[in-house]
């Protein structure tokens, strides 16, 4: 008993000496801070900082950003350079010889549609063979007054003006893709040949005359064969808080179009000029998608790819696909058009959740083309490989940089070039955004949306989208029937 009571009465001691050691280590003003900060991240988190370098991280992040500092500052130059004397429209005036449509597909438009009437009106009747068709649908739910009766009241009003058209789609099933296709078909009864071309945009999108003119320039030239034209936008938003994430998203929007959407078409111009084997182009090609909005595509063009898709649920991610597999050029236009972001973050998050369908069905897009084609071509595969990956940068980038790296710094130091990489990449490069629009669209800096802080959050919440895409793909409520259409 005596030597049990001995050895108990050591245990007891140590586990003084060593409580006293951990307390010691732990507040002791001489030991490391940087360990005491940081040591419950080394425990709890040791697997995944084997996983997952935070430097990486913040190198790769660090690396995006001068990419698209650089992509910016091209594609400000490219515009001011191509806006140029040749396209006014004094001479293009005297050019008009193929028909220009420019469809406008309406869906609850209530809000908007006498504006964008008379905004759309003004612009084709400055010009001898181009006209506006407005596509309503069938698909509107009840309502006091349906677009389609306001436009009528409109067209009544204007009844001298023969340079608008008004479609109704008489079906109630089907989305954008279903409407386009019916005003075509329609339009196809007027110019029987198919020797005209057309132009998409929403209702909410604004251009300038210079646009047309630059369009109009173009598509009369004999050498525009097998080509299609695609307007970027710029974005603001009806929001009435001056610095908030609906700024943030609009920002982000439009520093997708600079430095992302019109780099890339622009590398594209220049990779085909350069006549590189197919192994070496097959690799470097970029897979450009077009856009719902700011699309123009001669007729004949789109009827060779079937018209606009309408078994996916976004008609111009898989368009676009379509276009590059079969060679036809899409050619940038260096006038921006000026359209909506979203004034609510639900209806934000409900419009990312479709537009995500987009590049996530890629490899669906190339199982239709193969399905048509009867045979298997490395380079589809490869195309919708790299409509893939935008995908996946959409859905991870955001909980790379801001949820999983700073679970994974352990340091001080990584802390810090944690935060620079933040600030650079998030409110920095916004700002330098919103400035470069008011240079290039020459307008007041009130007009455009302002950078803040609030661009962090939202780049957390820009996920938020693609994460609601795939819960509603797990309960299979994700096709065509569940299409969102963007509220006003």
């Amino acid at each position: 008993c005596k030597n049990i009571q001995i050895g108990a009465s050591r245990i007891f001691d140590l586990d003084v000496i060593l409580h006293n050691t951990v307390n010691l280590y732990l507040f002791d003003s001489t030991v490391n801070t940087q360990s005491v900060l940081f040591m419950n991240n080394k425990i709890t988190n040791g697997k995944l900082c084997k996983i997952l370098d935070p430097l990486a991280v913040v190198d790769f992040f660090l690396f995006l950003f001068f990419l698209e500092l650089f992509h910016l500052c091209c594609s400000i130059r490219w515009m001011k350079i191509n806006r140029c004397v040749s396209c006014s429209h004094e001479l293009c005036e005297k050019k008009e010889e193929v028909p220009l449509y420019l469809i406008v597909p309406v869906l609850n438009e209530q809000r908007i549609i006498e504006e964008t009437y008379m905004h759309f009106r003004d612009i084709v009747n400055q010009f001898e063979k181009v006209y506006v068709v407005y596509v309503t649908t069938e698909k509107e739910g009840p309502c006091s007054i349906t677009t389609y009766e306001m436009i009528k009241r409109l067209m009544e009003a204007d009844v001298c003006n023969k340079k608008i058209y008004l479609f109704h789609y008489p079906y109630k099933k089907g989305v954008m893709a279903h409407q386009l296709n019916y005003a075509i078909d329609q339009l196809e009864k007027i110019n029987p040949s198919l020797n005209f071309w057309i132009g998409i945009y929403n209702a909410d999108s604004r251009i300038s005359v210079s646009t047309i003119d630059y369009i109009i320039n173009n598509i009369n030239q004999k050498d525009c064969l097998h080509k299609c034209f695609q307007q970027y936008s710029w974005y603001i938003t009806k929001s009435n808080k001056s610095h908030d994430i609906l700024n943030s998203a609009a920002l982000w929007q439009t520093r997708w179009t600079l430095v992302f959407e019109l780099a890339r078409v622009r590398f594209q111009a220049a990779l085909d000029s350069a006549k590189l084997p197919d192994s070496i182009y097959f690799i470097l090609e970029k897979m450009n998608y077009v856009i719902g909005h700011g699309l123009y595509i001669k007729v004949i063009d789109l009827k060779t790819l079937g018209g606009f898709p309408e078994d996916t649920i976004n008609e111009d991610a898989c368009l676009g696909y379509l276009l590059n597999c079969n060679n036809i050029k899409i050619i940038p236009i260096p006038f921006l058009e000026k359209a909506e972001s979203p004034n609510r973050v639900s209806i934000y998050i409900k419009q990312q959740t479709t537009w995500f369908n987009g590049p996530w069905y890629a490899f669906q897009y190339w199982k239709c083309k193969m399905k048509a084609q009867g045979k298997n071509n490395v380079r589809y595969l490869l195309l919708a490989f790299k409509l893939f990956l935008h995908a996946l940068y959409w859905l991870l980038a955001p909980i790379l940089l801001l949820f999983i790296c700073p679970i994974c710094i352990t340091n001080l130091y990584q802390l810090g070039l944690w935060i620079g990489t933040v600030l650079l990449y998030l409110p920095i490069m916004h700002f330098i955004v919103e400035k470069s629009i008011v240079y290039l669209e020459d307008i007041k800096a009130g007009s455009v949306p302002h950078a803040s802080l609030w661009c962090i959050p939202f780049f957390a919440i820009h996920c938020f989208g693609p994460i609601r895409n795939l819960y509603f793909q797990l309960r299979k409520q994700n096709s065509i029937d569940y299409k969102y259409k963007t509220e006003r």
